[in-house]
């Protein structure tokens, strides 16, 4: 690959990895950087993975280390997500992508408009008996990743900052080990099958790597506001992929 692919793509890693640490998303980013630099995608996909994976957990370590992350939460339902991940790798054999994409599309903009309103719930320090709905969200964000995957991280810190009322910035704190560890599932897959293109992952990953320690780091500074405006454009970017995809699924079948 030229040099100055190289580069440009290890700032969008970098770009992408603070954008991811803040509200989830990276991947819409860094994705479609990697088919344009043409890489397959197949390796892409795995590529990704990679670097997102090692990004989300300096993502991880960086808020815990701040004490943000409800860890009783996590281990109570973390499990979950490992199972949901595992019906939603197979339940996408059995339904049509295209029709849930639609609803995605259609549900985005009331996943943008729920921003704007005042989370429902309990305060943060009174959520240690809320494992029950952690566990369904956990096994919501499982299923939506294995059987579609993007905006995972985005979805989830939505669902704890409304259904716990988790205040964003530890809404996102704990959505990232939620995050990191249905990204490891998936990239065991990819290295197995050596799906990962590792002279491109590496730099790559310690751009995201560097990008997510910036992002977290300043989500913690900033606080509610500036997760909120993250969430806010990456949901609008979710919305204009499976807009963009979605016609061009169309277009294809039209021929």
């Amino acid at each position: 690959m030229e040099t100055d692919y190289l580069g440009l793509l290890i700032g969008i890693a970098f770009f992408a990895g603070a954008v991811d640490s803040i509200a989830g998303g990276g991947g819409l980013i860094t994705l479609p950087s990697l088919l344009f630099a043409g890489v397959p995608p197949a390796l892409a996909l795995g590529t990704n993975k990679f670097l997102g994976t090692c990004g989300g957990i300096v993502a991880v370590f960086n808020f815990a280390r701040k004490k943000l992350i409800n860890w009783r939460l996590f281990f109570g339902a973390v499990w979950l997500t490992l199972l949901g991940g595992f019906l939603g790798s197979r339940a996408i054999l059995l339904f049509d992508p295209e029709s849930i994409q639609v609803l995605i599309l259609l549900c985005l903009p009331f996943a943008v408009g729920s921003l704007f309103l005042k989370p429902v719930g309990h305060q943060v320090a009174k959520v240690a008996h809320e494992k029950p709905k952690t566990g369904l969200l956990a096994l919501g964000m499982g299923f939506y990743d294995g059987f579609f995957g993007p905006g995972t991280g985005t979805f989830l810190t939505v669902g704890l900052h409304h259904v716990l009322g988790f205040n964003l910035v530890h809404a996102t704190a704990l959505a990232k080990p939620f995050n990191v560890v249905s990204s490891l599932a998936a990239l065991v897959i990819f290295v197995f099958y050596g799906k990962v293109l590792w002279s491109l992952a590496i730099p790559l990953a310690i751009a995201s790597m560097l990008g997510n320690w910036a992002g977290s780091h300043l989500a913690m500074k900033q606080g509610a506001l500036l997760v909120r405006r993250a969430l806010l454009g990456v949901c609008i970017l979710l919305f204009v992929s499976l807009a963009i995809r979605l016609s061009l699924v169309y277009e294809w079948l039209s021929y």
